[in-house]
C-alpha cells in the first residue's frame, strides 16, 4: 500500500485504486487509505474503484455505499467496508452494526478524523 506499506496481496477483497489528472494509478490496501491519497491528491484526484465486499469486483467508489465502524475489521480498524448498492450495505449493517454512508460521506468524515 502506497500509504501504509501493507502488503496488497494480502488484501485482495479491499483494494482501492486511486486515478489522478496526470493517468497515474495508486493501488492501496483498502478505503481509509485510499480516502486519505483523495485526500492529499486534492485537484489532482480524478477518480478511484473500491472493491465491493460482495462481489470482490472493482466498483466506481464515488457510486459505492459504505458501512464505516462495523464489528468486521478488513484491512485496518476503524474500517471501511464497500458495497456497490445500498440495499446490500444496509443488510451487511444490520448484522454487523456501523455506519451507511455515501462517498462523500465517507470522505467527509475522514478528513475529520485526519485532522
Amino acid at each position: 500500500c502506497i500509504i501504509c506499506g501493507m502488503d496488497l496481496s494480502k488484501y485482495p477483497h479491499t483494494r482501492y485504486v486511486v486515478m489522478t489528472t496526470e493517468g497515474e494509478e495508486f493501488y492501496t490496501c483498502g478505503i481509509q487509505c485510499g480516502l486519505t491519497l483523495h485526500l492529499r491528491f486534492k485537484e489532482k484526484f480524478k477518480s478511484a474503484t473500491a472493491t465491493d465486499l460482495f462481489s470482490n469486483r472493482r466498483i466506481d467508489a464515488q457510486k459505492a455505499f459504505y458501512v464505516y465502524k462495523s464489528t468486521v475489521i478488513t484491512d485496518m480498524a476503524p474500517g471501511f467496508i464497500a458495497f456497490a448498492t445500498k440495499t446490500n450495505a444496509e443488510k451487511f449493517q444490520k448484522g454487523f452494526g456501523g455506519q451507511v454512508l455515501t462517498y462523500q460521506e465517507a470522505l467527509d468524515l475522514w478528513k475529520g478524523q485526519m485532522k
